[in-house]
Formats: C-alpha cells, sequence, structure tokens
C-alpha cells in the first residue's frame, strides 16, 4: 500500500514544532487530528509532502501572525516560511510529474516538467509579491524579487539549454510577461515619483 504510515499519528511530526513555536500541545493534537482526517485518502507520497512542508510552514506562519516573535526570530521564521514554500512547490511538481519516483535515476526530468517548474515558482514569487505590496512589507517583496530573479536565471541558464521547440518558446514568452507585468505593478504601488521640482520664483513687480 502505499499509503503515508504516519497519516494516523501526525502530532509525531508536529510535536518537536509546538514546543518550538509555544503552540499548546492540546491545540496540535487537534489540528494533527485534522491534518490526518484530511489526508487519508491522499497518496503517501503527497501525505509526506503535506505533513513535512505545509504543515510545518503552517505553524510558522501561525506563530508570525501571533506578534510574539520580533526580530531575527521573526526573520527566521519568514525566511523558513518563504523558503518552504519555494522547496514544496518544486517537490509537488516532481510528484504530479512522477508519482512514487522522486529520484532523478528513477525518472528524467522531461520538457513539460521543466517548465512547469519555472511556471509554478514564478507564480509563488508573484504571489508573494502581492501579499508584499499589499501588507507593505519590504522584506517580503526582497524575497519575492530574489525567487523571480532565481527563475529568471533557470529561464536563461536551464530552460534555454535543455528545453526545444514550443517549450522553449513558451518559457520565454512567459517570463517576458511576468517580468513586464510585475515591473509595471512595481512600478504603480511600490515606487514612488520624486516631488517635481519647484518652479522659478516670480519675477518682482515692474
Amino acid at each position: 500500500s502505499r499509503r503515508a504510515s504516519f497519516a494516523s499519528s501526525p502530532t509525531e511530526v508536529l510535536m518537536p514544532l509546538s514546543r518550538r513555536n509555544r503552540i499548546p500541545l492540546p491545540f496540535t493534537r487537534g489540528f494533527g487530528s485534522s491534518v490526518a482526517a484530511t489526508t487519508r485518502s491522499i497518496p503517501a507520497d503527497w501525505t509526506a509532502l503535506v505533513a513535512g512542508y505545509v504543515v510545518p510552514a503552517a505553524l510558522a506562519g501561525l506563530a508570525l501572525r501571533s506578534g510574539r516573535h520580533t526580530g531575527d526570530a521573526r526573520t527566521v521564521l519568514g525566511a523558513y516560511v518563504v523558503i518552504t514554500g519555494f522547496v514544496c512547490l518544486g517537490l509537488g511538481v516532481r510528484l504530479a510529474f512522477h508519482p512514487g519516483a522522486m529520484a532523478l535515476q528513477d525518472a528524467p526530468v522531461g520538457d513539460g516538467e521543466l517548465w512547469s517548474y519555472s511556471g509554478a515558482w514564478m507564480l509563488y514569487g508573484a504571489a508573494l509579491m502581492g501579499v508584499g505590496i499589499g501588507r507593505a512589507d519590504r522584506p517580503l517583496r526582497l524575497a519575492a524579487l530574489a525567487i523571480i530573479g532565481l527563475v529568471a536565471g533557470k529561464v536563461f541558464l536551464v530552460d534555454m539549454a535543455d528545453l526545444a521547440g514550443l517549450w522553449r518558446v513558451l518559457s520565454f514568452l512567459g517570463l517576458g510577461l511576468a517580468l513586464i507585468g510585475l515591473g509595471a505593478v512595481y512600478r504603480r504601488f511600490v515606487i514612488i515619483a520624486p516631488p517635481a521640482p519647484p518652479g522659478p520664483p516670480p519675477a518682482p513687480p515692474g
């Protein structure tokens, strides 16, 4: 059976996180039971992805929203959530194309999969940018720019070399449209135009 062996007891995964984030254990157990109930019919690989990445990121997000963490602790939690989401998306794309064959030697990366990584990560960066703009969160906007920069680098260094035909065209077209759109949004809502210089002083009366 490909069911997750820990789907019936996710508290084993959540208890260490509850101690680190000071989340009451009864709440953690209840949350774990909800995860078990909703993931009981999900294949093992997807359940592992949810339990190993989505749930910890959600707990870290709750810790951020509680407002109890400031300074370096808040920075570390925010970085953890962003990085976990990035990795989780990549693993999700891999699972979608090759269920049960996560190792690269078991199933090579095809053109569609390679393009999907760029698309998923670009959408993720755009979503983070939108949230960062809406909340006036400069660190989140910088994280979004870093992710978008990574995607742009992947398109030029990896996609250009490995994709062929229509997939290469779609990769560059999607990147170009995304950068144009995000640039327009960034200029509209983030970059403030400098004030116009004052005009010449009025001439003295004759």
